[in-house]
């Protein structure tokens, strides 16, 4: 996760898994997950295949990338045409605030779906974000701002926060974070 969490790049690694290969998806792109989780008219703007696995991009794309140590969002495109109902099993940031997502099975560039993110699963990773906020909040009260956060994994069923501090927190410093 460290390495991955370099510099806006949710795959700024190695590269053992070809993904530095997404930059070729060179289709649009537009986050729209803010105000929506659903979008009932997608196009799909372009796609490879990389070690195996389908990749797109959509415009617009209402999936959140993994970002941050927060993990993407999940969900479905269904053809509009036909009734086929692909999964997105991954999505990731590309350069220019575009998304790649990781289907399960390949799908045509130019094809119209709909796009529906899991939502049981976004609001669960939601819930988790904003804890981890609330919780950096509280260290940096309670132990007097000397406290530096070190990385953090926010899922839909739990969170992790890493930080550093130059002693053990006593039992009366985290009864009061808490």
């Amino acid at each position: 996760q460290r390495i991955r969490s370099g510099a806006g790049f949710s795959w700024k690694h190695n590269d053992a898994d070809g993904l530095n290969n997404l930059e070729s998806l060179d289709g649009r792109s537009t986050f729209s997950g803010y105000e929506s989780i659903e979008e009932p008219d997608v196009l799909i703007t372009s796609c490879c295949e990389i070690s195996g696995k389908s990749w797109i991009t959509i415009d617009p794309c209402p999936f959140y990338p993994e970002g941050g140590g927060q993990i993407s969002d999940t969900g479905t495109l269904t053809d509009v045409d036909t009734g086929e109902i692909f999964q997105v099993k991954q999505c990731t940031r590309l350069s220019g605030d575009r998304i790649a997502l990781m289907l399960d099975h390949p799908v045509n560039v130019g094809k119209r779906v709909s796009a529906c993110v899991n939502q049981e699963k976004r609001h669960g990773s939601s819930i988790h974000h904003t804890a981890t906020h609330l919780l950096n909040a509280g260290l940096r009260k309670y132990v007097n701002g000397a406290i530096v956060q070190a990385g953090s994994l926010v899922t839909s069923d739990k969170l992790r926060f890493d930080f550093t501090h130059s002693k053990p927190l006593t039992p009366e410093m985290v009864s009061q974070i808490e």
